[in-house]
């Protein structure tokens, strides 16, 4: 019966140590790992941010008088709408009107004296000669000329807009001496209503924006706002960095790329107005 009693107990002993063994591995046994899922195993990528400005279908066009003279008249002020072909404003023209005139009776003189010379050699009944018949006409030519170009500098004493638009800055006065080497930004035309919007996307974002992008427009001034656009375009080059956000810690030693964002609704924009752009990669 004593060797029963071993047997028993080297068998219970044995079973405590199986036991004791196995509750010790398995609290140290690494968990299962999750399978990861298809949003934690591509992370979304933030939104590309950039300043913007908001600008018409084309960009705005500065204007000027492409002669010298003395403004005579400037009947349109800032935010005028004017239409193609329209005068904005009229240099004085009494000298260009004096030098018309001078062209004018300069091409009577020159058909008179060639149609004098064809009488008299009929009379005569003389034939001209190659060399006379062409300086007659050559006179009658240069003539022409001089009317046409006095015709033309009489017309640039008017500035006409160029296309449709609405009037951005009028700063012309009645009096004043102006001219084609005059640098002042005096009289500027921009497109009807706001229609798109140019983003500064800073070098490090130039490769992540792209055409067909989505991207949503905030204005500093209207936070309750958001407006919607498509990236249309994108610059092909860097450029330095020229419209600034006035924060603290701006980097202003940064080049940017330019894109244009095609507005889906730009009432109440104005044109020129600093907004914000958060792009869609």
């Amino acid at each position: 019966m004593r060797w029963v009693r071993m047997v028993l107990l080297s068998a219970t002993v044995g079973a405590s140590v199986l036991i004791a063994w196995a509750r010790l591995t398995g609290a140290h046994a690494p968990a299962p790992r999750p399978e990861p899922s298809d949003a934690e195993a591509a992370p979304e990528r933030p939104q590309i941010f950039a300043a913007g400005v908001v600008e018409g279908r084309r960009r705005e066009i500065s204007l000027r008088f492409e002669v010298p003279g003395r403004v005579q008249s400037a009947g349109v002020r800032e935010g005028d709408t004017v239409m193609m072909g329209e005068v904005l404003a009229e240099l004085d023209c009494d000298v260009a009107q004096l030098r018309l005139a001078e062209a004018r009776t300069q091409l009577k003189m020159a058909v008179a004296e060639r149609d004098r010379l064809v009488a008299d050699s009929k009379r005569a009944n003389l034939q001209l000669s190659r060399e006379e018949e062409t300086i007659a006409q050559g006179k009658v030519t240069l003539a022409e000329a001089a009317l046409r170009r006095q015709q033309l500098l009489l017309d640039k004493c008017k500035l006409r807009a160029p296309s449709d638009g609405i009037v951005l800055r009028a700063a012309l006065q009645v009096g004043e001496l102006t001219g084609p080497e005059d640098g002042r930004e005096l009289l500027i035309i921009a497109d009807h209503g706001a229609a798109c919007v140019r983003a500064f996307v800073e070098e490090l974002d130039a490769l992540e924006v792209a055409p067909g992008q989505r991207a949503q427009i905030s204005v500093p001034g209207r936070p309750d706002r958001q407006y919607q656009g498509t990236v249309s375009s994108c610059a092909p080059s860097l450029r330095p960095k020229s419209q600034r956000r006035l924060k603290p810690g701006e980097r202003v030693d940064v080049r940017v790329r330019e894109a244009m964002i095609d507005l889906e609704n730009g009432a109440g924009l104005l044109i020129g107005l600093p907004v914000e752009v958060f792009i869609q990669p």
